[in-house]
């Protein structure tokens, strides 16, 4: 919700990603792919959200830090924001949906679902934000640049 309010900046991704999921831990590829932005991007801000105490780092995961004011401030407000969603969506006429079988929702809303590979969605992301992560180097690669150099 609150990319919508404040814009799609990769903090913004994050912080939207992690409120969505309050009360899990998440390594850094799982919070780049749920926010839709690329581990390296991810790297550029994950110590500042870490040193102004919105998520915390315990056991190699990060999690949404529930004792600071900030994020008790953005809970509060993405509850208003999504009580005003929900008074919108009350007053629009029945719309005609398909429905779910128990099971099919449990695997749409899974955390974990089955058949999710990441490192596929990683390089999904990386390659809409026009730049790669090299593992065997280490370094950033502009993937236009490589693109144009191969023909």
């Amino acid at each position: 919700m609150f990319k919508e309010i404040f814009g799609n900046c990769p903090q913004v991704k994050v912080i939207d990603y992690l409120i969505s999921t309050p009360f899990s831990e998440h390594t850094k590829q799982q919070i780049a792919v749920g926010s839709e932005i690329s581990r390296s991007t991810l790297n550029n801000f994950i110590d500042d959200l870490v040193d102004i105490e919105i998520i915390t780092f315990k056991n190699s995961k990060f999690s949404l830090n529930p004792k600071s004011k900030i994020v008790k401030g953005l809970m509060e407000i993405s509850e208003e924001l999504v009580e005003n969603e929900f008074q919108k969506q009350i007053k629009l006429p029945e719309e005609i949906s398909d429905e779910l079988s128990p099971e099919e929702e449990e695997l749409y809303l899974s955390e974990n679902a089955p058949n999710v590979d990441l490192d596929s969605l990683e390089k999904e992301i990386n390659i809409k934000e026009n730049y790669t992560f090299n593992p065997n180097t280490n370094k950033l690669i502009n993937f236009e640049f490589m693109i144009m150099n191969e023909k």
